[in-house]
């Protein structure tokens, strides 16, 4: 069983803390609470198969495209993004 601490844990995701906490708090990751917390490599690799799914929609054309989780989450994002410049 291999541990990480939060910033070996956040470099592995290519991510931040700051985002590795939300995802802590949000229950989406599970973690060795102390100091420092840890977390462990066998959680990280489940929680990137899990937002790796992949969603297909269709393109303009007609034609259908793949979307990571990711992607999908900054489409939503510049979508309420828009919505908020606009109010």
């Amino acid at each position: 069983m291999t541990l990480l601490t939060q910033k070996e844990a956040a470099d592995w995701l290519r991510t931040s803390i700051s985002t590795l906490y939300r995802l802590r708090m949000a229950g989406e990751l599970p973690y060795i609470p102390g100091k420092p917390v840890r977390l462990r490599l066998v959680d990280l690799e489940r929680y990137v198969e899990r937002k790796t799914a992949v969603a297909s929609r269709k393109t303009p054309r007609g034609r259908r495209a793949e979307l990571s989780a990711y992607q999908q989450g900054r489409a939503l994002y510049a979508k309420h993004e828009k919505r908020s410049r606009k109010a």
